[in-house]
């Protein structure tokens, strides 16, 4: 009898131990997948931060040429015009190489979610 209370007592204590293995495996998951959403949100905010600086100097830089070439040409309409075909150009590169480019920038966004993780 005192050596099946003696095997209760154990599986009772290793049930224990399961029980708070997995409450601490749990808790370390939670911390690493905060930690992993902190630093991606901190990239897209610091993104978006720099390409709001980024679209206010593309926009001046380009009200610059445009009122220069309107001067140019004798006409806002004609410098307006151009600066407006020089951003469909360049539009249209964009699409037309955003297969080349996209899968990269997809991959990379990944990879920087999921560094660290080689180990586990």
């Amino acid at each position: 009898m005192n050596e099946t209370n003696d095997a209760r007592y154990k599986l009772e204590e290793i049930g224990a131990d399961i029980k708070e293995y997995a409450e601490i495996r749990i808790g370390l998951i939670k911390l690493e997948l905060a930690e992993k959403t902190s630093k991606t949100l901190a990239r897209v905010i610091m993104f978006i931060m720099m390409g709001a600086f980024l679209a206010l100097f593309v926009a001046f830089v380009t009200l610059a040429f445009a009122l220069w070439i309107s001067q140019l040409l004798g006409s806002y309409v004609y410098g307006f015009l151009l600066v407006s075909c020089v951003f469909l150009f360049v539009a249209l590169i964009i699409r037309l190489t955003s297969a080349i480019w996209l899968p990269a920038l997809r991959d990379s966004f990944i990879q920087s979610f999921f560094e660290g993780n080689e180990n586990q």
